[in-house]
């Protein structure tokens, strides 16, 4: 017996952490809505990287917005998140319409956002998982507090995320012991 090294135990899929269930998550939904209350702005989404299929999944978005939970049409490279990720940090748009790469971009297409602020979700191996973005559907200067707030919550969500793998490592060990013949007490 001992402390086993994490290395050797299997890493979570996106699957196993729950971040392509189309299943309402009571965690990120409320991290969702206080990240549009604190910003301000009617469109926010916790948005994941599906990299299975080369594609993106609205995970989580603001209750209020039109935005459906599951797979959004078009590819990853067609996305401002795609940035966040390139970037490995936040990333502030105030006109996506005003920029070539940006201005076909899935969420203007599809959520309707012009002005965008994004900062990066990791993971259980701090890769980056998804984007937390804050959404405007008009053209919004960012203020200094608006990306701080952005970074803030998806660094909570992140959290959350952590979470979930911490939650699935107590899950298999529990069932690694229960395969595993009880321990011989000591003799006296």
């Amino acid at each position: 017996m001992g402390i086993e090294s994490p290395h050797s135990r299997p890493t979570f899929g996106l699957e196993e952490l729950g971040l392509l269930d189309t299943h309402p998550s009571k965690s990120f939904d409320v991290i969702v809505d206080l990240c549009g209350q604190a910003v301000g702005v009617p469109i926010v989404a916790f948005i994941v990287f599906d990299d299975a299929t080369a594609s993106l999944v609205i995970r989580s978005a603001i209750r209020d917005s039109n935005i459906r939970i599951g797979p959004l049409k078009g590819q990853i490279t067609e996305s401002v998140s795609a940035l966040v990720r390139e970037d490995q940090g936040l990333v502030s748009i105030d006109d996506l319409s005003a920029r070539d790469d940006t201005k076909n971009a899935i969420e203007r297409r599809v959520m309707g956002a012009t002005g965008f602020v994004g900062a990066p979700v990791r993971g259980p191996a701090d890769e980056i998982v998804g984007v937390l973005a804050a959404m405007s559907p008009t053209a919004t200067n960012w203020t200094e507090k608006n990306r701080q707030l952005v970074r803030g919550y998806a660094y909570l969500m992140s959290e959350q995320v952590m979470l979930k793998a911490a939650l699935q490592t107590v899950r298999l060990m529990a069932s690694e012991r229960q395969d595993q013949p009880p321990p011989t007490p000591y003799a006296n």
